[in-house]
């Protein structure tokens, strides 16, 4: 039983230690001076989100990243969403909307989706993203 308090107490006294001293040293990772330029596309399918997808399109719209574009892919959407993110776009150069047509034999809905906003991607990266989740 003494063995066991003196290892717990080993252990406690270590971490404590590990804290302090990270506490004084304040690690932190460095900062890398190089800056990207590379073109990003965010790609974000998207069906009968209209209720969801403003926030998602305000953050990516809020962040200070330059280069890049956001192409939307409306999916045959039965609510508004094609009419939302027509008027987003319409004041914001970055991004654009599709309009999702009949969906092919052998194809699935969001992989057709993807596939069709990669086509139309130019960026060097690309970043799917799902409307439905922002949180």
């Amino acid at each position: 039983m003494t063995i066991a308090i003196l290892i717990t107490l080993f252990f406690i006294i270590l971490r404590f230690a590990v804290t302090l001293f990270n506490y004084i040293s304040n690690p932190k990772l460095p900062h890398i001076g190089r800056y990207y330029s590379d073109k990003v596309s965010i790609l974000v399918p998207a069906r009968n989100e209209a209720e969801n997808i403003l926030t998602l399109l305000n953050s990516i719209h809020r962040q200070d990243y330059n280069n890049y574009e956001v192409i939307i892919y409306d999916d045959d959407s039965s609510d508004d969403t094609y009419q939302v993110c027509t008027e987003f776009a319409a004041g914001h150069p970055h991004f654009r909307v599709l309009k999702g047509g009949k969906l092919p034999d052998g194809w699935m809905g969001k992989n057709y989706a993807c596939h069709q906003m990669a086509k139309q991607a130019d960026g060097k990266y690309l970043l799917f993203l799902d409307a439905d989740r922002t949180g």
